[in-house]
């Protein structure tokens, strides 16, 4: 009897440490996935000009009456990749799009550097097809560029991307505009990164 029970005993210890041990994993592993994990482009950025190198526009279709958006050319560090940036201090609102070739049902990679300078009113938005990606309404200002990076599906052979621009005390710096192929390592890990949060969530519960 003593005999059963010590092994019992042993058994079920041994079962709450293989549980242990497994949460302990998927814990690192979902943690290792959501803050590591950056969309490594598998093929060629599909935008024209994306980086604004050319010093202007190009491939690009600007709104703004106020006239208060452009492309400067300082090179590092203002200017976050290469030697331009895209600026606007659009007193309404300045839209800057770009139409690209898609696949759909394929999904892609957007993915941008903006850096705000705190002032008010003041508004930027990314969409695809009209669907928001990323917006925010008199953000703090920021000491560098902030890198944002969404994924999306497209759902026609053409895309459209579209920025909302508005600062009328100041500025809204752009730069490293790009549309990508992620690598599908990098899409399965986010995958298991996020399954893993959420199995962990409805452990708690």
């Amino acid at each position: 009897m003593i005999r059963s029970f010590c092994s019992a005993t042993m058994n079920r210890f041994s079962a709450r440490a293989r549980q242990s041990v497994a949460r302990t994993l998927l814990a690192g592993v979902a943690a290792l996935a959501l803050s590591a994990w950056v969309p490594a482009p598998a093929h060629a950025n599909l935008l024209t000009n994306g980086g604004f190198e050319e010093a202007d526009f190009s491939g690009w279709t600007l709104d703004d009456p106020s006239g208060f958006t452009g492309v400067v050319c300082p090179g590092p560090p203002d200017a976050a990749e290469g030697f331009c940036y895209a600026f606007s201090g659009a007193l309404d609102e300045a839209t800057l799009t770009q139409s690209f070739p898609t696949i759909p049902s394929i999904t892609y990679a957007l993915s941008f550097l903006v850096h705000f300078d705190g002032n008010s009113p003041s508004h930027f938005a990314a969409a695809i097809d009209g669907l928001p990606l990323y917006q925010v309404t008199d953000p703090a200002g920021t000491p560098d560029y902030v890198p944002v990076t969404r994924l999306f599906v497209a759902s026609a052979a053409t895309s459209t991307l579209s920025f909302a621009l508005q600062d009328a005390p100041g500025f809204i710096a752009l730069d490293a505009v790009a549309v990508v192929l992620p690598e599908p390592a990098s899409i399965a890990l986010l995958g298991l990164g996020l399954a893993g949060v959420a199995w962990m969530r409805r452990r708690r519960a």
